[in-house]
């Protein structure tokens, strides 16, 4: 089961923070039985992005080559799930079977075969190197609130 460090979602929102520290566990608990659902997990995703991408300076030096591959990726990913969210906004439920098949492949393409689900282990860090990644999330927020 992949947990993602909750101190890395501080920025995110409370649903999407929460959805993948307490239950996410696979690319499948992103699918969509409907076009809520469909909608919500795009958002939940461009969030998620958004995050690694915010980090991903700082998590590149604890990142092996992989990790760094898809890193670099983020961007493209983001880019990609954007577009899609917006087609998904315009056409609506009536194109919602297709729509859903897309998003499957897509999130195989990016999570499994992209890499992302190796750069959510490496937000779980459990060892000292998480108090150092605590410690590079933290500090700048303290020191806006002490000058």
């Amino acid at each position: 089961m992949q947990v993602i460090d909750r101190s890395v979602l501080v920025c995110m929102a409370s649903d999407v923070g929460n959805f993948f520290t307490n239950q996410f566990n696979n690319v499948k608990d992103l699918f969509a039985g409907n076009q809520s659902e469909l909608e919500k997990n795009i958002n939940r995703v461009k969030d998620l992005l958004t995050a690694v991408k915010e980090k991903a300076k700082m998590l590149e030096p604890m990142a092996n080559d992989a990790q760094k591959k898809t890193l670099a990726q983020v961007d493209n990913y983001l880019n990609e799930v954007q577009q899609f969210g917006e087609q998904v906004s315009k056409e609506g439920s009536a194109k919602f079977e297709e729509n859903k098949g897309k998003w499957q492949q897509m999130l195989n393409d990016i999570f499994e075969k992209g890499g992302l689900d190796g750069v959510l282990k490496l937000l779980n860090l459990k060892s000292a190197g998480h108090c150092t990644l605590v410690a590079a999330i933290v500090a700048p927020v303290v020191l806006v609130f002490t000058r």
